[in-house]
C-alpha cells in the first residue's frame, strides 16, 4: 500500500504502528463492526471471510495488508479476518494516519492511486465472472 512512499514518510508511519498478537482462531477484524485500523500481517497466516462463519475469500500471509478502507472512512468492516495460526500484525490507527496525511498530502495521493488500482482489478475480475455466467 505504501511501497512508493519516500523513506522519511515510511519511517514516520513505522513509528505509529503498534504490534498486536492474535491466537489461532481469533477474529482480527469482524465484518459489520466499525473499523479504526489498518493492519500489516507480520507473522502467521489469516483468512478473509464473508461474515463471521462465511466462505473463505482468500488467505493472508506475512507482508499482506488489510483494513486500509478504515483509514479513510467510518463504514463497517466489509469482511472478517481470522487468524489461522498464531498471528502477529502491525496496526496503524485512523487518527494517527490522518494526522500524518495532514502533514504530508503526498501520502494520501499515493494511497488513492493504490486503492484505485485495486478497484480497477476488482472491476476486471467481476466483468470476467459476469462473462462466465
Amino acid at each position: 500500500l505504501f511501497a512508493r512512499l519516500p523513506e522519511k514518510t515510511l519511517r514516520r508511519l513505522d513509528k505509529m504502528m503498534v504490534e498486536r498478537r492474535f491466537p489461532t482462531g481469533a477474529e482480527i477484524v469482524t465484518e459489520g463492526e466499525g473499523g479504526v485500523a489498518f493492519y500489516v500481517l507480520v507473522e502467521g497466516k489469516a483468512e478473509v471471510l464473508h461474515g463471521h462463519d462465511g466462505p473463505s475469500i482468500r488467505n493472508l500471509l506475512p507482508g499482506d495488508t488489510f483494513g486500509e478502507m478504515a483509514l479513510v472512512d467510518s463504514s463497517p468492516r466489509s469482511a472478517t479476518v481470522r487468524a489461522l495460526t498464531d498471528t502477529t500484525c502491525l496496526a496503524l490507527v485512523k487518527w494517527d494516519f490522518l494526522a500524518e496525511v495532514r502533514q504530508d498530502p503526498d501520502l494520501a495521493v499515493e494511497m488513492l492511486e493504490t486503492m484505485t488500482r485495486r478497484v480497477r482489478d476488482l472491476e476486471t475480475r467481476l466483468a470476467t465472472l459476469e462473462a462466465c455466467v
